[in-house]
């Protein structure tokens, strides 16, 4: 009976594909949402999923990015019980894809990176051409990023992703490279002859191959190139030919994309009525498409603000909560210890009184036995201050750098909200801006502090594997430009490609963000960071990783505290950023989880490098240090 139905969820859900795949879209919702219902029933999450993935391609093609993305939520959230890393792959690909397409390109790159990370340890050859191809268009399409990483990492993706398709013959993601490379060929290095090559190559695969799919895209990048170089009889043919696909895949953005074409023809011809309506249809779709991307874009951020403040209140009350604990339980293991050591001490000392009694030589061997405890005292009662130091270090942290910006940041909300009337609109911006950047190092420090509590009580998730640290280094300094220009500081990438290293990816990118991040802080404007990475000269098993800047360097007396949780060094910033030292505490864990080491080199007003040294194989992880 289990078996049965099962079989028929199966049957739904085919139905419904070929439905929605034939453009009866009725039929194929009926199919799809009567097979969710029952394999959820039966515990079948991984036809949970596939259902509300189908649902929300649909919605996506029509251009309902909000349905589509609630779809994708909701789906995500059988992602542990369906325990199937490639349903996971294409839920995080499709939100990533949803909120690139809406402009949301923060979340878009959280997302694409884990669909990435999942890609990189399964080594799947058609998920990695997926992913390719999608941060190629990230990379394209985002206006935050800097023009030569933008540049750069676009051509990069999708020429990757161009290969790995040709490779396992996956025709569709073929031509969509072939069309991605040609945009990237126009705007990005005004190659026109390689543009036309690509693109052209693209449509001739689509038509042969019957990729129709594919054609409204090539049709509009060709049409748009024929008319930038006044070939009017081919932009009309293009023109044409896609708004008739296009209406037969019910594809209502590309319509509008090739009604602008054809308005653009018509009033070179001079026929001005047909260019009006072309036009009309044109702004008609776009501003509707255009107002729900809007629509969807603000809620995303909004939704994202809410989850941030949330996440921030209930970090704060766990941490509050731990701590409370924390401080109990070490008021009650000191009693312990001082009940058994006074305990101990007088039986000891009984035992001594009894002894004396009976001859001298047993009272010498007592007394050497007390000596001995009270050296154990004292190498215990060290190792307990070692113990408070942390914990002040800790209470510190947030007592005076958690709750003076919190402090600060209520006071600046209260006060913006009673008087936002008697703002100017540049100073509603400013204040806004001060409330983002303070509510954002908030969240930094306790994202850290997090981290860092975490790691000590062994909870972090440890996953190494076989990886090219080059991707790391370029998806850091993309995101760290923007806060590298702010102080006008030059990031030279000397990595090498497959530079292929044995680590675990979220923390050596929690390592290498830490270790820039800090090099900007003490870098002065106009200053250069580089970050390169050679074989280890006393252990080529392992690669060393240098951070290098020409800030103000560190005191040598300061050096060797660096990494110590009891006597962390901190300072001011070039432009007076503060911190908490915590960020290199975490930085030292992490390597020696990978059985690494690493060091500083510094000279005062000239500059530091921090080394860090990460194995190159498995067994390398599990052998000796360097």
């Amino acid at each position: 009976m289990l078996a049965e139905s099962n079989e028929k969820a199966d049957n739904l859900l085919k139905i419904g594909k070929y439905f929605f795949d034939n453009f009866q879209s009725e039929e194929g919702l009926i199919y799809t949402r009567d097979a969710i219902p029952i394999s959820e029933k039966l515990h079948n999450y991984r036809n949970v999923i596939k259902g509300k993935l189908q649902l929300a391609t649909f919605y996506n093609s029509i251009n309902d990015i909000e349905s589509s993305t609630a779809q994708l939520f909701e789906a995500s959230d059988y992602i542990l019980k369906a325990k199937d890393d490639s349903l996971t792959f294409e839920i995080y690909l499709k939100l990533g894809e949803s909120f690139r397409s809406a402009g949301v390109y923060e979340l878009s790159f959280d997302y694409l990176n884990k669909a990435k990370n999942i890609a990189l340890k399964s080594e799947n050859k058609t998920n990695l051409t997926k992913i390719y191809n999608r941060l190629s268009a990230y990379y394209f399409e985002n206006p935050d990023i800097n023009q030569s990483i933008s540049k750069a990492n676009s051509l990069f993706y999708a020429q990757k992703a161009l290969y790995l398709a040709k490779d396992i013959n996956e025709q569709g993601y073929y031509i969509n490279s072939l069309n991605l490379l040609g945009l990237i060929y126009k705007y990005k290095f005004k190659d026109y002859a390689s543009t036309r090559q690509n693109l052209s190559l693209g449509f001739y695969l689509a038509n042969k191959l019957n990729q129709v799919k594919q054609l409204p895209n090539l049709c509009y990048n060709l049409g748009s190139l024929n008319m930038e170089e006044n070939n009017w009889d081919s932009t009309f043919f293009y023109a044409n030919l896609g708004l008739r696909i296009a209406d037969s895949l019910h594809l209502d953005e590309s319509k509008g994309l090739m009604s602008k074409l054809l308005s653009e023809y018509y009033e070179h011809k001079g026929d001005f009525q047909k260019a009006h309506i072309a036009y009309q249809t044109f702004a008609t779709l776009i501003y509707d498409i255009g107002k729900k991307k809007e629509t969807f874009r603000l809620k995303a951020i909004l939704s994202q603000q809410n989850l941030k403040e949330k996440e921030l209140q209930i970090e704060s009350e766990s941490k509050t909560r731990t701590f409370i604990i924390i401080i109990a339980i070490l008021a009650i293991l000191v009693l312990i210890i001082l009940i058994i050591s006074l305990y101990s001490r007088q039986k000891n000392i009984s035992r001594t009184n009894k002894q004396l009694q009976e001859n001298n030589f047993a009272i010498e061997e007592k007394n050497k036995e007390l000596d001995r405890q009270n050296q154990l005292i004292i190498k215990q009662n060290e190792e307990l201050s070692e113990t408070n130091a942390a914990k002040d270090k800790l209470f510190s942290i947030i007592s005076h750098d958690l709750k003076n910006p919190i402090g600060g940041l209520k006071e600046m909300i209260y006060v913006f909200s009673e008087n936002i009337q008697d703002f100017t609109k540049e100073e509603k911006e400013e204040i806004l801006h001060e409330m983002k950047m303070s509510s954002e190092n908030v969240l930094d420090l306790l994202m850290s502090l997090l981290t860092w509590s975490r790691s000590q009580r062994g909870k972090l998730e440890f996953e190494p594997f076989l990886q090219d640290l080059k991707l790391l280094v370029v998806q850091n300094l993309s995101m760290i430009t923007p806060l590298a220009r702010k102080k006008s500081i030059q990031l030279i990438d000397q990595v090498q490609e497959n530079t292929h290293c044995f680590f675990d990816a979220n923390m050596i990118n929690t390592v290498i963000r830490n270790l820039i991040t800090n090099a900007i802080k003490f870098t002065p404007a106009n200053g250069t960071i580089t970050i390169s990475a050679k074989l280890c000269q006393k252990n080529p098993d392992f690669i060393e990783v240098l951070i290098s800047d020409n800030g103000v360097g560190i005191p040598q007396d300061k050096i060797e505290n660096l990494f110590k949780v009891s006597q962390t060094y901190t300072s001011v910033g070039t432009a007076g950023e503060k911190g908490t030292g915590l960020g290199l505490l975490i930085v030292k864990d992490f390597i020696d989880k990978h059985n690494g080491k690493i060091w500083v080199e510094s000279n005062l007003n000239k500059g530091t490098t921090f080394h860090f040294a990460i194995p190159r194989s498995s067994e390398a992880l599990l052998g000796t240090k360097t």
